[in-house]
């Protein structure tokens, strides 16, 4: 599928509710400083359906993880609401397709950083689209991340550095996705950012992909991974090449290395679909970047 630019602002705001299971509308930020020492994930997902809305996040600060995750009840349409919180993480828009506030406010610390653009938004056409499974609307971004975390001690540490978002609103019912892939890189150099997700449902390959670079983004066409696991353990993955090829034939080698996991089991009646979320370091052609990969597997009951 081609991608295009998404030029409608209202779609950064939230979509009418649907009443049927497994539909959610997420928002998803990441924040990757290298230099600082600093890596963070926050997402949170309305679920109407459920009557629930769900908070995440990861702080890893010189090795160190904080954790934050957090559950809301929906009684009805009227507590789905914009710049969603539930009292320690939030998310403020400030202006559409180009710049939010992200917080996330604990007993040992207070994150507060600006997550503004530095390449355009794009959309996958379609969006996600696998009947029954996984029907989203899906846009996703690269940016640059400024802020600051104030430890309970009264020091403050600073971040500064690169990011990635997005914004899914649809069906998303993971526990028959065989496998799941999802990419978000941002080289150090600032120069470059991708991302890219590969689905493996019944033998059938769906996928998605664009790396960011000088104003513009040049989408991926195919997607293949190879994964190496830790002990013999499917929810360790230690490292991965994607090799990717682009709209124009252009081919490359996406190497990465697991730096930090966290294995996030997600129960269904039909079984457990695990989420291994991984801080990463890449390499591409000799550029070297951080981000998120995800790995997903799911189990079900025979």
């Amino acid at each position: 599928m081609d991608m295009i630019e998404l030029i409608d602002n209202k779609d950064e705001h939230l979509h009418k509710p649907q009443n049927i299971p497994y539909w959610r509308e997420s928002y998803y930020f990441n924040a990757m400083d290298p230099k600082n020492n600093i890596f963070t994930v926050s997402t949170m997902g309305y679920m109407p359906y459920e009557k629930t809305s769900h908070y995440f996040s990861v702080l890893y600060i010189d090795d160190k993880l904080y954790s934050h995750v957090g559950f809301q009840k929906l009684n009805n349409e009227n507590d789905i609401r914009e710049n969603p919180t539930d009292g320690k993480s939030s998310f403020k828009l400030i202006k559409e397709h180009d710049e939010w506030n992200v917080k996330l406010k604990k007993r040992n610390f207070e994150m507060d950083y600006s997550w503004k653009a530095r390449f355009p938004v794009f959309e996958y056409i379609g969006g996600w689209k696998i009947p029954n499974i996984l029907v989203q609307e899906h846009y996703e971004q690269s940016g640059t991340v400024k802020g600051t975390i104030k430890m309970k001690d009264g020091s403050l540490r600073e971040i500064n550095g690169f990011g990635h978002r997005d914004h899914s609103w649809g069906v998303r019912d993971w526990i028959y996705i065989d496998n799941w892939y999802w990419t978000s890189v941002q080289f150090e150099d600032g120069k470059m950012a991708l991302n890219c997700w590969l689905n493996l449902i019944g033998g059938k390959k769906y996928m998605h992909g664009f790396i960011s670079i000088k104003n513009k983004n040049i989408a991926i066409k195919n997607i293949e991974v190879e994964t190496k696991i830790k002990q013999n353990n499917p929810n360790q993955p230690q490292s991965a090449i994607f090799t990717l090829i682009d709209e124009n034939k252009k081919e490359y080698s996406l190497k990465a290395e697991t730096k930090y996991l966290m294995t996030l089991p997600q129960s269904y009646k039909d079984g457990i679909a695990y989420v291994n979320e991984t801080i990463s370091k890449f390499e591409m052609n000799g550029e070297v970047g951080y981000g998120v990969a995800e790995y997903l597997r799911s189990e079900r009951k025979k």
